[in-house]
């Protein structure tokens, strides 16, 4: 057997990350809602492992893994804590800019999906990061006023 027969080729990604440094959850999400908000994006909340809520502003946590949607956080040892997929819509962004002081407690990320297991936009409020997994919006980003980047901080 050659040396070739032994690599797994994996698919590399052409699209890099951006990295938003902004203490502001309020203001990533409100842009997350805006790019999202024109398409089937759905929205779900993981919560930290701690967290002991039952009902996130009106939808029920699941305890275990999540076979449709990949988190950002990855714990060991410990069962997720997430919120079924939500369609993001008016609602449900108003649910969450009414509720965001408390959420900010309970809450690791707010993930946006759209039609994959990978999220497209991530909002981690306890590190003050937005990640974005498509950096053709850069310059969509900057316009904005965001102090965004094609390299992570030293200190992520």
């Amino acid at each position: 057997m050659s040396l070739f027969g032994m690599i797994t080729l994996c698919h590399v990604s052409e699209v890099a990350m951006l990295y938003i440094l902004e203490e502001r959850i309020d203001l990533l999400l409100e842009m997350f809602f805006n790019f999202s908000s024109d398409s089937d994006y759905k929205l779900v909340i993981w919560l930290h492992p701690e967290s002991d809520c039952n009902d996130l502003i009106g939808y029920d946590v699941i305890k275990g893994r999540s076979e449709e949607y990949l988190p950002f956080t990855t714990y060991q040892n410990s069962d997720y804590k997430f919120t079924r997929p939500i369609k993001v819509s008016p609602d449900i962004i108003e649910r969450v800019k009414e509720n965001i002081s408390d959420l900010s407690r309970v809450v690791d990320s707010f993930c946006f999906y759209l039609n994959e297991p990978g999220w497209k936009f991530c909002s981690i409020g306890h590190e003050g990061m937005g990640l974005v997994n498509d950096d053709s919006m850069f310059d969509e980003i900057k316009t904005k006023g965001f102090n965004v980047s094609k390299s992570a901080p030293e200190w992520w």
